[in-house]
């Protein structure tokens, strides 16, 4: 419950600066009890957050021209360079390529 007063907390924090404006996607999925944020930060780039009210699971991503990075639902930290295609989890999984040339732990 905490983590979902959080998620709200920094949605009511975005509203004064966006009122009246569409920069930001906020979204609800009823099925799967998913909420989700997207905020413009700077130049290019955006953050996501979510939460998923059925198992209370949070994430957040940074995305940019360059890449990714963020948290998944279960705390690990990624990281995806566009360029090289290259994805590295801190569970110890990491990803080469792009399509279904992709290769996942070599």
């Amino acid at each position: 419950m905490i983590r979902y007063l959080l998620f709200v907390l920094a949605f009511v924090y975005c509203l004064p600066v966006n009122a009246g404006k569409t920069y930001f996607d906020f979204r609800y999925d009823n099925r799967t009890g998913e909420f989700s944020l997207v905020i413009p930060s700077s130049g290019k780039s955006y953050d996501g957050y979510g939460y998923n009210m059925k198992t209370g699971q949070m994430w957040f991503n940074q995305i940019n021209p360059q890449g990714a990075r963020g948290v998944d639902p279960h705390g690990n930290y990624w990281i995806y360079d566009r360029r090289s295609g290259v994805y590295i989890n801190s569970n110890g999984r990491r990803c080469m390529g792009f399509g279904r040339y992709r290769r996942c732990n070599w």
